[in-house]
């Protein structure tokens, strides 16, 4: 775990993980080393560049997979509330693929990480992206795939950066609430009140798979699926704004839980593990496999800690050898 987690020398961690294999012949068989020998440590490092450079993505499902198997096995919940959120990740000099942001004022990439609310020192999911794309195109990227791993959050927190209204009716008609602040700018929309949506749905009446005395909910799915997603997005962020201005204190502890948590993970994440420093090669691909080995850490530290019936701060390295 360290060595994966401690990840900036990695020529530091081949000659280690080399020098184990040399006592421990049984283990570099597994691996399909012929009489469990290894000629030297660049040996191990050309065959984790050819053999294992694009296990990462599926490494890191199936750990937070068994991370869920496990937790539910033993009667725990599991990412019933995520949250969401972007860093940057700065670039080495001269990375032709890195972009200039005037907002980080620094080149690099941009990590968007979703993490589960209740235990937020590990990842569930993570997409990479340029340091000025927008991150709410992250948001049904990582829906789909923790939805792939049969995890179905009920809440899912965000900045003022990911309700659009496709995201928000996109969520929302999949039974996940999406909670986020509400710019002083946004205005209140007439065309998700009720008796719009209602007369949205009538439009299609024509349709074969067109119903009668069908609940709210179910006309707004309907026209979700239609593609009226200003419509169904309207509707639920009028809801949104209501809540502000009805429950202001429920809703401020509510936007703020994120933001702390977020900016609690990030920081650890950028003072423990690789995104402590800049990758060791310049490149989009470089920097992906760099931070995924710095988050794959916390997940093992996880793994490592729930299959010991421990399941809080599952993703502290603290006391792990």
């Amino acid at each position: 775990i360290r060595d994966v987690e401690r990840s900036r020398g990695l020529g530091d961690v081949y000659k280690r993980q080399y020098r184990h294999l040399e006592y421990n012949k049984d283990k570099a068989e597994l691996l399909g080393f012929k009489n469990g020998k290894l000629e030297s440590y660049e040996t191990l490092r050309l065959f984790v560049k050819i053999s294992l450079e694009d296990v990462c993505e599926l490494l890191f499902d199936l750990i937070v997979y068994e991370l869920k198997r496990i937790s539910e096995q033993e009667g725990q919940t599991f990412a019933e509330r995520v949250a969401e959120d972007a860093t940057e990740l700065p670039a080495l000099k001269h990375d032709k693929e890195a972009h200039y942001s005037g907002y980080y004022k620094l080149y690099g990439y941009k990590a968007d990480v979703v993490v589960d609310l209740d235990d937020s020192t590990y990842p569930l999911s993570r997409q990479y992206t340029g340091i000025n794309e927008s991150e709410d195109k992250c948001l049904k990227y990582h829906f789909l795939n923790l939805s792939l791993l049969d995890i179905h959050p009920k809440e899912w927190k965000g900045d003022m950066k990911y309700p659009t209204y496709d995201n928000i009716s996109y969520l929302e008609s999949r039974g996940t609430h999406l909670i986020y602040d509400i710019p002083k700018d946004w205005v209140y929309q007439e065309c998700g009140e009720e008796y719009n949506i209602k007369k949205q749905y009538q439009k299609f009446h024509r349709e074969d798979d067109f119903r009668i005395h069908l609940s709210l909910n179910q006309q707004l799915k309907y026209l979700e699926k239609k593609g009226k997603t200003k419509v169904v997005g309207s509707y639920y962020r009028n809801k949104q704004m209501n809540k502000k201005e009805q429950q202001p204190d429920i809703f401020s502890d509510e936007i703020h839980e994120r933001s702390g948590k977020m900016e609690g993970f990030y920081g650890y994440e950028k003072t423990t593990t690789s995104l402590a420093g800049r990758p060791p090669k310049r490149g989009f691909d470089a920097m992906r496999k760099h931070t995924d080995l710095g988050l794959m850490g916390l997940l093992f530290a996880a793994l490592v800690r729930v299959q010991n019936g421990v399941f809080h701060r599952k993703g502290c390295t603290k006391y792990l050898v």
